[in-house]
């Protein structure tokens, strides 16, 4: 059996980006071949002036869900019992999430940072890290969903959507917790 990581990134945050880098190291260092996806091939404009309007990102989802279709048509080691393991970011989460449901895969998700469109699908064996000053869900709403979802919920204490306070070394020590909190669900 083969073990399978990919990666979902976020829109502005790619994979050579601390959460996802290190993560992916993480995943490596445990056996898993890593599949880093992008939205190269996704038209700049369904990106665009999506913050804060739910319409825009679904659209942006629906676009960008497409291209991942497109990108991973050949990859049959998908549907073959291996073992898979979706990390991801942001946007990401909510592709990650739409893509195993569409598929009917067994994963499981390492969700960072994830947005309201994560939970329109159901998810099982997942983690989620959340800043407590992330724009993109509310607190709350993030909280709910965790719950109502059985998925842990690590909230980070006055960090952004990247996870980030501004302060390096609380940031550094922050990385760091989180790392440590995946090393037992990979």
């Amino acid at each position: 059996m083969e073990k399978l990581a990919l990666i979902f990134p976020g829109i502005g945050y790619n994979i050579d980006k601390p959460l996802l880098y290190y993560s992916q190291r993480l995943a490596k260092a445990n056996g898993f071949n890593i599949i880093p996806l992008s939205y190269r091939t996704v038209p700049k404009e369904a990106f665009l002036n999506i913050f804060g309007n739910n319409q825009k990102i679904d659209l942006a989802c629906k676009v960008a869900l497409d291209h991942i279709e497109e990108m991973l048509k050949e990859e049959k080691r998908l549907t073959q019992g291996n073992k898979i393991l979706f990390i991801s970011k942001s946007i990401g989460t909510a592709l990650a999430t739409a893509f195993a449901q569409k598929h009917n895969l067994q994963v499981s998700h390492i969700l960072f940072t994830p947005i309201e469109q994560t939970f329109y699908n159901p998810i099982t064996n997942a983690i989620a890290f959340h800043g407590t000053n992330d724009a993109w869900i509310s607190n709350e709403l993030c909280i709910q969903k965790c719950k109502e979802q059985n998925i842990p919920l690590e909230l980070i204490d006055n960090a952004n959507h990247s996870l980030e306070t501004g302060d390096v070394q609380n940031d550094i020590s922050n990385l760091q917790k989180i790392i440590k909190k995946l090393l037992p669900f990979l």
